[in-house]
């Protein structure tokens, strides 16, 4: 009965040493492969264990970066040439550097994927505007509002501020008070539209207008060394 008693102990004993070894075994392996797991996805979160994703043109565009932007966006370019929002990304990046050439060149290349994206049009006219390539601008403005879908556009007043100037320094004072009342409408405060347009009432021998115009201004910079002279010339011809 001893001698039973003993064999039963010791399968026991041997039964549970080795259950409790294959347990440790999978324990550590399963340790293991989640460290191995955790190692592999280490580069993909930062410090506070959000997941880092690479950066696209657009992003560096926001922080400013433009340069690093352009590097990153022509790269994008030359693996997607169809890609529309690189070639309307490079053209705000250039804009932001006053690289207005650049800026014309990208628009145009733009144009050619897709000819009524109305932000490269805009683009293109912008490029034009700060080249003083009044006439050009001004056929591309003209195009931005004809394509514009949403009549709440919300660049609107600006496009018809840039249509003002163009056809303040081609001249044609009549379309520039048009154009420039028109912005005025949708911002009837902003003090360039309102320097324009006394400006351009001056050249059309409206004085009482110009007066009002400048006036304005100068509620919102008394320093405003244009409006100043507005008010000069004014008196000059009076």
């Amino acid at each position: 009965m001893k001698n039973l008693f003993y064999i039963l102990f010791i399968l026991f004993f041997l039964n549970n040493y080795i259950f409790s070894q294959d347990q440790t075994s999978d324990s550590i392996k399963k340790q293991d492969d989640n460290k191995v797991k955790t190692e592999e996805n280490t580069d993909n979160y930062d410090n506070n264990n959000n997941v880092n994703t690479p950066k696209n043109g657009w992003d560096l565009y926001q922080e400013g970066r433009y340069y690093d932007s352009i590097i990153l966006l022509k790269d994008e370019m030359r693996r997607f040439p169809q890609r529309i929002n690189v070639y309307v990304i490079l053209g705000w990046d250039y804009r932001q550097l006053r690289r207005y050439k650049e800026m014309e060149e990208i628009s145009l290349e733009g144009l050619k994927v897709n000819s009524t994206d109305i932000r490269l049009v805009r683009n293109l006219g912008e490029s034009y505007y700060f080249q003083n390539s009044f006439l050009n601008a001004v056929k591309e403005f003209e195009k931005y509002i004809s394509y514009r879908y949403n009549r709440n556009d919300s660049y609107v007043s600006l496009i018809y501020y840039y249509l003002g100037v163009c056809f303040y320094n081609l001249k044609s004072f009549r379309k520039a008070d048009i154009a420039l009342s028109t912005a005025r409408y949708y911002q009837p405060n902003d003090n360039n539209t309102n320097l324009y347009l006394g400006k351009t009432m001056v050249e059309l021998k409206q004085f009482e207008k110009a007066k009002k115009y400048f006036d304005t201004v100068l509620k919102n910079s008394p320093d405003n060394t244009e409006a100043i002279e507005g008010l000069k010339r004014i008196k000059d011809f009076q």
